[in-house]
């Protein structure tokens, strides 16, 4: 291990880590996880259960010509986006693009990529003049959890116990098929979750599932319910699978503002989307570098997240809200200063 550029300070640190990690004993050794079972999600294992199923797809089919760096808005690049065929990705040069507007992956089982230098670092900056409230939004359709008419709302009456994979609703669920996300909520209880993130203002729980059936009333779904203390009143609810962004992604791109002010990237109800490799730097107060919202399967992987302008009011790296099976490894989070 190289010790060029460490202070002594640093490197004292590092041997007296390194000599207590020698004193360890083997894993073995170790008790069982400190956390109570019925505390971890249903089954003991996320394995399998979060992030994109089957793992991020690479893609090798690019759509179109690499989109040279510009000046202006982003309507080149949504174009393009919004042109490309399933399972394809969108390629942009080398260099800065000074970008006036918002980013927006509305379309299934795409790829936005940049390009790298030898070391795998992205060379594709992305800086934005001006433009919010999100600065790349995974978004098919407007997201907000706190209008009700967005949604599709049925009373559970049946079914709501930890290990369950299906419910009996009120009514016969219309517009519900597989495939699609199935929001469960329920009221504030104790010793359930606060109230910092609500659904329709005041049903801080959910937990979103897949929908594998529906028969009558009765819907089917996986994964199973995790939560053991939900009572009151017990709602399902659902968006068309048309409002939600499946299977896409970003990738090797640097993410600066010189006047914008939103968030980073925003998931808003997308399903399985991504963003790897990606370098951000530079949020005011009040946004958030990643902002996974109504989010199902999501991931953050391998990104460099940097810098806040000012710390005086809710500034966060990554703020999930009302999200379930989020994936959020392998990430450098460093420079969070005033």
């Amino acid at each position: 291990m190289s010790t060029a550029g460490l202070t002594r300070r640093e490197l004292l640190t590092g041997a007296a880590a390194l000599a207590a990690y020698a004193l360890l004993p083997p894993h073995s050794a170790y008790a069982a996880d400190a956390v109570p079972s019925d505390r971890l999600m249903f089954g003991g294992k996320w394995e399998g259960l979060v992030g994109v199923a089957g793992g991020i797809p690479n893609r090798t089919v690019q759509s179109g010509a690499t989109i040279a760096p510009y000046t202006g808005s982003a309507a080149a690049i949504n174009t393009a986006i919004a042109n490309c065929p399933a399972d394809q990705f969108v390629q942009l040069g080398a260099g800065t693009f000074n970008l006036s507007s918002t980013i927006t992956l509305g379309k299934n089982h795409v790829t936005l990529r940049g390009t790298v230098n030898s070391n795998g670092a992205p060379t594709t900056i992305l800086n934005f003049t001006s433009g919010g409230p999100r600065l790349v939004g995974f978004e098919a359709m407007g997201w907000d959890l706190s209008n009700s008419s967005q949604f599709t709302t049925v009373t559970v009456a049946g079914g709501v116990v930890r290990g369950s994979t299906s419910i009996t609703l009120s009514s016969a669920p219309s517009g519900l098929s597989s495939g699609q996300m199935l929001f469960i909520s329920a009221d504030s209880v104790t010793p359930g979750p606060g109230n910092w993130s609500d659904l329709f203002g005041s049903r801080p729980f959910t937990q979103i599932v897949r929908v594998v059936s529906t028969s009558a009333n009765s819907v089917t779904f996986t994964p199973a319910i995790n939560a053991d203390y939900l009572t009151g009143t017990i709602q399902a609810h659902w968006r068309p699978a048309s409002a939600s962004v499946q299977l896409s992604g970003i990738e090797n791109l640097s993410l600066t503002r010189s006047g914008a002010s939103g968030h980073f990237v925003a998931f808003y109800g997308a399903d399985q989307c991504w963003a790897k490799n990606i370098k951000t730097f530079d949020v005011p107060a009040s946004t958030y570098h990643f902002y996974p919202y109504a989010a199902y399967r999501c991931e953050i992987r391998h990104c460099d997240v940097a810098h806040m302008t000012n710390l005086t009011n809710s500034t966060y790296c990554v703020n999930p809200a009302q999200c379930s099976q989020l994936l959020i490894e392998d990430n450098y989070f460093h420079d969070f200063r005033t």
